[in-house]
């Protein structure tokens, strides 16, 4: 798993910035989301805040029998569909299709 900083490193030679304008373009939209503001960036996707309902579990494990976990804010990503295009894996022009094989009885 790479680090924040060499993500930054390699998006800034592939386009021609500093290391730490881009992680400031990453900052910027941490903040940005964690105010409650959508961040969408054109033929990428975007990111949202999104909310966790907390709940309440029941457990053996403690005397009061149960835990009670807060509600919780999330990020999360929606990639555009551009992105879902150029991401999804597709087979080269004349390869064969695998054969399914049916589930019914004959």
């Amino acid at each position: 798993m790479a680090s924040k900083a060499s993500n930054a490193s390699d998006i800034a030679k592939a386009v021609g910035l500093e290391t730490h304008e881009v992680i400031n373009v990453f900052d910027t939209i941490l903040a940005m989301t964690r105010r409650g503001e959508r961040v969408t960036i054109s033929g990428f996707g975007s990111f949202n805040r999104h909310i966790h309902k907390g709940r309440t579990q029941v457990t053996p494990l403690v005397a009061e029998g149960e835990v009670t976990y807060p509600d919780k804010y999330i990020l999360k990503y929606k990639p555009s569909d551009t992105a879902k295009e150029r991401f999804s894996v597709r087979k080269p022009p004349g390869a064969k299709a695998s054969k399914k094989k049916s589930s019914r009885k004959k």
